[in-house]
């Protein structure tokens, strides 16, 4: 079974910025904000549709190489928004461009193994979420 893995730390709680380390990659984040300068990398959300994005990706061009389809390229856009209602709720948009002399046929084909895709299985899922206290700090040195 997979274990996914992210460390985040900040030693200034007051800025919404904070550093993570997943495997040997460093970056930054913080809250989505539309003010300037207040933008210290994307917002959980904005790194959720990127994670959904990037899986989408990994499926389509596997499937595409696999069956020698003549895919030469695409574009991913991901949106995550709360619909207007009065008992609000969660939205995922994906929309994908394809790229190449693809019959209608073969872009049914790849829109459903981009439906295949391990993180938006997860997004469909019910997720258990546990959150404990621990006594020492896991240091992004150590991840």
């Amino acid at each position: 079974m997979a274990d996914y893995r992210a460390t985040i730390s900040t030693s200034s709680p007051q800025t919404y910025s904070f550093d993570v380390a997943v495997r040997e990659h460093r970056f930054t984040t913080g809250r989505s904000t539309s003010a300037p300068g207040e933008s210290s990398g994307p917002g959980p959300f904005e790194m959720l549709a990127s994670g959904l994005g990037a899986c989408t990706g990994i499926n389509i061009s596997s499937f595409a190489k696999r069956e020698k389809l003549p895919l030469e390229g695409f574009d991913i856009d991901v949106r995550i928004h709360r619909t207007d209602s009065e008992t609000p709720n969660w939205q995922v948009t994906t929309e994908i461009a394809l790229r190449g002399p693809l019959s209608d046929e073969q872009k049914q084909a790849i829109l459903h193994s981009a439906e295949g895709c391990a993180v938006r299985k997860f997004f469909l899922s019910t997720p258990e979420i546990e959150e404990k206290l621990v006594d020492a700090p896991v240091t992004l040195a150590s991840v």
